[in-house]
């Protein structure tokens, strides 16, 4: 077992040694960040508007929780997991319609586990992991396409989304990390970024917050890395890469960090990444989300046990770091396009005692306005259907 987790740890780190070298491996750009950083930063210096949008309350449309929501042209599309419906929304918040097609018939779906929009072909994404397939829904709800997406040997797909009108990239938390599938051929055309990882051991996967899309390409965050690839033609080309400083990770505190979770075996895979990060643990830091929008760029970052939210200016050349917004709010949005980001009031999930000292929440009731002050005043939690705040980024 550890020496299987060495090789992958080494094909790992050739993987990035080769992404950062040649003609085409050299990052045209590197965001160099004090990570300690503690700056004091409001709501209202990164975001123009901030309002909330809560759907109407109707017996067919009621929704439990927002698990995910995604915004496209001038609509919301919101994923409530518990029920496994989506639900389609206006800007005032009044029902367009909503998908709740469970069941084992033809164009029914067993079990959701992500949803995601295609702007390439305007379609509604909805994964089902279980049973390796995907259901393509059209802008009003309708049935589109189904694809089977088997391999060989069963891959674990946890999120998905559109490269372009054939690609769909697929990202799984074990065994590679990436999975291209064409639509046109129906197969899989390619895998990228084996894990570094033993089944059962490694405690740190990818998630969608890895991912991200920006002016029609598509980038990616590896696994405890500090390179960001762009993924947009599958082949991961380097686009630009943190600079922590005297806090980057060397190869020997990755190797180190290797050495431990083999060590603890199977209950590493119960430890949480403040157990492993740290300037007086075995790595530095480890970047959990990264965003960027036309004027942001933006990351989340596991450093000295508490998030580091950090926030790039690309039009004013400046930076901030912090560990949370003075409205006691932070960057762990549901989702963030090029214009704005959503939140929700509710916590997704039990916070571990480990974690209640942190800033975890995207929303803070001080920063509406009057006028939406008193419309959450009027709502009824117990009634009403849980309602989406939005945040307009400054242009």
């Amino acid at each position: 077992m550890y020496s299987k987790i060495l090789n992958i740890f080494s094909g790992i780190l050739f993987f990035f040694m080769t992404l950062s070298l040649g003609g085409c491996g050299r990052y045209a750009d590197t965001e160099s960040i004090d990570l300690t950083r503690e700056d004091k930063v409001s709501v209202h210096d990164i975001f123009s508007e901030v309002r909330i949008v809560i759907p109407e309350t109707h017996p067919d449309y009621l929704i439990g929780t927002i698990s995910s929501a995604e915004y496209y042209k001038g609509r919301f599309y919101l994923f409530d997991r518990k029920s496994q419906k989506v639900f389609c929304v206006d800007e005032k918040g009044r029902f367009q319609f909503k998908i709740s097609a469970r069941g084992h018939g033809p164009e029914e779906y067993v079990h959701i586990s992500h949803m995601s929009i295609d702007s390439f072909n305007d379609q509604i994404l909805l994964l089902e992991a279980s049973m390796q397939r995907l259901q393509a829904f059209d802008m009003e709800g309708n049935h589109a396409a189904t694809y089977n997406i088997t391999a060989e040997i069963p891959l674990a797909y946890n999120w998905a989304f559109a490269l372009n009108t054939d690609t769909l990239l697929l990202i799984s938390i074990m065994g590679d990390q990436l999975i291209f599938f064409c639509r046109d051929e129906l197969e899989i055309i390619q895998t990228e970024l084996p894990m570094a990882i033993a089944e059962g051991i490694f405690p740190f996967s990818p998630s969608d917050m890895s991912f991200y899309q920006f002016n029609n390409r598509a980038y990616y965050l590896p696994v405890l890395g500090q390179k960001v690839a762009d993924v947009s033609e599958m082949q991961p080309n380097p686009y630009f890469k943190w600079d922590f400083g005297p806090d980057n990770n060397s190869p020997g505190q990755y190797e180190r960090l290797y050495n431990e979770l083999a060590a603890i075996g199977p209950q590493a895979s119960v430890k949480l990444y403040q157990d492993f990060v740290g300037r007086d643990k075995i790595i530095n830091q480890a970047i959990l989300k990264v965003a960027e929008t036309t004027r942001y760029k933006m990351a989340v970052v596991e450093f000295d046990e508490d998030y580091k939210n950090i926030i790039i200016d690309k039009k004013e050349g400046t930076y901030f770091v912090f560990s949370g917004f003075s409205e006691e709010i932070s960057l762990l949005y549901l989702n963030v396009s090029d214009d704005m980001a959503l939140g929700s009031p509710t916590l997704p999930g039990r916070v571990p005692e480990a974690l209640s000292h942190r800033v975890l929440s995207s929303f803070h009731p001080s920063v509406l306005s009057e006028a939406d002050k008193k419309r959450l005043k009027d709502w009824d939690e117990m009634e009403d259907n849980p309602f989406l705040v939005v945040y307009k980024f400054k242009e």
